[in-house]
């Protein structure tokens, strides 16, 4: 941001801001700023808002920018024009141009939860 009357605007249309620490925040309804981390308190203005310039409007990260520990189950391929795999995969980094999980695939892209729970729904109660 370049100055605080940027800030104020930006908040004002609803945008949440977040800046180098990864501290973000947002306008509630009611007009109080909402932060998504408790260690901010105090003026917030005066304080978290002093250096505009670490500020910037903030973005949701694509799925494989965010990948956690565990991994994500991917359906899975390495040609564009075929379909994806019928058996998921889980993959656990993205390298820039391969997904890799315990194989290297060129395109991947997340189960959604319903995809997901109709194998929940099929699996076993015991083994």
């Amino acid at each position: 941001m370049k100055n605080q009357r940027e800030i104020y605007e930006v908040l004002l249309a609803g945008e949440t801001l977040i800046n180098a620490a990864k501290f973000t925040v947002r306008l509630k309804d009611n007009g109080d700023l909402e932060y998504a981390e408790d260690r901010i308190y105090g003026n917030v203005f005066n304080a978290v808002f002093k250096y505009v310039e670490d500020w910037q409007i903030y973005k949701e990260p694509k799925w494989y920018e965010n990948i956690p520990d565990g991994g994500v189950l991917c359906w899975v391929k390495n040609r564009e024009d075929r379909s994806f795999y019928a058996n998921p995969h889980t993959i656990r980094t993205f390298s820039g141009s391969h997904y890799i999980g315990y194989e290297l695939w060129l395109f991947a892209k997340p189960l959604t939860k319903q995809e997901i729970q109709v194998f929940i729904d099929n699996a076993p109660e015991e083994r």
